[in-house]
């Protein structure tokens, strides 16, 4: 009650300066008009009509300039909220590309110093998922679920594919990744619209990103589906979404949203890119039914790929010395 008597006097000015620049203009053009008519000494229609056309104006004019400016001023709050928005996602971009995708991509420990990249190994499963990236014609448009145990490099594929698929991210790196990355294992430049590391993150986290990449204006996976069932406009898009099972639940990821849109994709054009492990008695991949290929890299065939010597201490996707590199890709 007392903030309310505090601020009682600046709202009875603030609403007797509207009521003036409100009425003012309306009551002079109403008493100059008068006045005029008066001093005529003879009234016609024209006349009367322009006297009204003065007075609506006198008074609606002030008021519309008022909903105008009210309304550019909203857009322009909403233009800084977006761009502020836009540079809040291309920070955690940054960081899920620096800490994340970067490193294992270029085939170096996040923690290592080294430049170029020296990424060897798992040539069948990206070759394949290379194809899949490329294929225009949506033969088989069902998501690809990279998955295997701890340390078998899911990570490494996912980031090895976004890595080549983005000129800017292998700058500078070309005469190391011609002699690494073979032309099947490449991907078509810019395949990939959106990469999300799911670790710690929550299923609305989640699909907040992938909206906003989709420029979907929705914050939730519910919002998201939802989006994409009744206004999307179908366009080919790809999103990587590594790390799954250290979501904050991996089961609401999939359930809510993973699994969603990748049965949907035969509509949206909407292709999902996963990495994850198996879960327990491979309850995980289960949840993906039959929306997805699961590429299992502990499979014979995929353990085939591996080079045969690797750093010691390290997984068969980590960093190796070149002059090891080089050696293996003569093998």
């Amino acid at each position: 009650m007392n903030r309310f008597v505090t601020h009682l006097p600046q709202c009875a000015r603030f609403f007797t300066l509207r009521a003036l620049l409100y009425l003012f203009p309306g009551l002079s053009a109403a008493v100059g008009t008068l006045v005029a008519l008066l001093m005529t000494g003879r009234i016609t229609p024209l006349l009367a009509g322009l006297t009204v056309l003065l007075i609506v104006l006198g008074f609606g004019v002030p008021s519309a300039v008022d909903w105008i400016r009210g309304r550019y001023d909203d857009q322009v709050a909403q233009e800084a909220l977006a761009a502020q928005r836009r540079q809040e996602w291309a920070e955690v971009a940054g960081v899920q590309l620096r800490d994340h995708f970067g490193p294992r991509g270029r085939g170096i420990l996040p923690s290592s110093v080294r430049s170029g990249s020296y990424f060897t190994g798992r040539v069948r499963v990206l070759t394949e998922l290379a194809a899949w990236l490329g294929d225009a014609s949506d033969a088989d448009a069902r998501a690809r679920v990279v998955t295997g145990g701890p340390g078998s490099g899911k990570s490494a594929v996912l980031g090895r594919l976004l890595w080549l698929a983005d000129p800017l991210r292998r700058r500078g790196q070309e005469s190391v990744s011609e002699v690494t990355a073979t032309a099947e294992t490449v991907p078509p430049l810019g395949v990939i619209s959106v990469a999300v590391h799911a670790r710690g993150r929550t299923v609305d986290e989640v699909a907040a990103e992938v909206a906003h990449a989709l420029e979907i204006q929705e914050s939730g996976a519910a919002g998201l589906i939802a989006a994409l069932r009744d206004s999307w406009q179908p366009r080919p898009v790809v999103v990587l979404v590594d790390a799954v099972d250290e979501a904050a639940d991996p089961y609401r990821l999939i359930v809510e949203l993973l699994e969603p849109v990748a049965s949907a994709v035969e509509r949206t054009k909407v292709r999902l890119l996963v990495g994850t492990r198996p879960g327990g008695d491979k309850g995980l991949l289960r949840l993906f039914g039959a929306s997805a290929v699961i590429m299992d890299l502990d499979s014979p065939a995929n353990l085939a790929t591996l080079p045969r010597a690797p750093m010691p201490g390290s997984s068969s996707y980590r960093a190796c010395e070149p002059a090891s590199i080089a050696a293996l890709v003569r093998q």
